[in-house]
C-alpha cells in the first residue's frame, strides 16, 4: 500500500482546507499545506508512554491503553475507535493528535473522559460546516457534527498560525468528551 500512498500526498489532505497561506518558506505567498490528517496518538504511539504493570506487554498513558494491534481493542470496539482525524489546519505540528484523555471513576464504572484542561490542545477540524471526518480502526469514516459553540463556531477561522490551547472546551464538554471517549479505552 505505501507505494501507491506515497505518490498521493492528497490522501492525508482534507478538501475542505483549501487556504492557501499569507506566506510560506522564504516569503513564498500561496502555498498550501501538504496534510491536514493526523493519527490518534493512542495508536501505536510510542514516546514518553511507558509499561503497564498490570498488564505485561501492554503499555499505557493516564490510565488508558495504547493500542498494538486491533486485537488489543475489548472495550472500545473498532467501530468507535478513531484512527485517523482531520485535523483543524492552524492546530497541524505533527502526525498526531493527542486527545487530553483520562480513565476516570464515574457511577461505579471506569469510564474514558476529556481531561480537566480548559482548552484544547490539538483540536480537530470544523471546516465540514461546524462537523470534522473521522475514519475508525474498522475501516469505515464518518463526518461528526459538532454540538458546542468552541467546535461550531471558535475553531471555524483559519488564522495560519500555530495555535495549541487556544480554543476553550467551554462548560459543556460534550465534544470534549466524546473526542475522548473514542480514542482509547481503560488500561484494567
Amino acid at each position: 500500500m505505501g507505494s501507491y500512498l506515497s505518490k498521493a500526498a492528497k490522501t492525508f489532505k482534507c478538501p475542505s482546507d483549501n487556504y492557501a497561506s499569507p506566506a510560506g518558506p522564504k516569503g513564498v505567498i500561496g502555498q498550501q499545506r501538504v496534510r491536514t490528517v493526523s493519527m490518534n496518538a493512542f495508536m501505536n504511539v510510542n514516546g514518553s508512554i511507558g509499561p503497564d504493570p498490570n498488564n505485561p506487554g501492554q503499555t499505557r498513558y493516564n490510565g488508558l491503553k495504547i493500542y498494538k494491534k486491533v486485537s488489543d481493542m475489548n472495550r472500545l470496539k473498532p467501530t468507535g475507535a478513531w484512527v485517523l482525524v482531520d485535523e483543524h489546519p492552524d492546530s497541524v505540528n505533527d502526525g498526531t493528535l493527542f486527545p487530553e484523555a483520562a480513565a476516570v471513576q464515574e457511577g461505579g464504572m471506569t469510564v474514558v473522559k476529556g481531561s480537566t484542561r480548559e482548552n484544547w490542545r490539538d483540536y480537530p477540524s470544523s471546516l465540514h460546516n461546524g462537523a470534522c471526518g473521522f475514519s475508525y480502526a474498522d475501516g469505515h469514516s464518518e463526518i461528526k457534527k459538532w454540538k458546542t459553540r468552541p467546535m461550531i463556531a471558535d475553531a471555524r477561522p483559519i488564522k495560519f498560525i500555530y495555535g495549541p490551547d487556544t480554543i476553550a472546551i467551554g462548560a459543556d464538554r460534550t465534544d470534549w468528551d466524546w473526542f475522548a471517549a473514542h480514542c482509547s479505552e481503560p488500561a484494567k
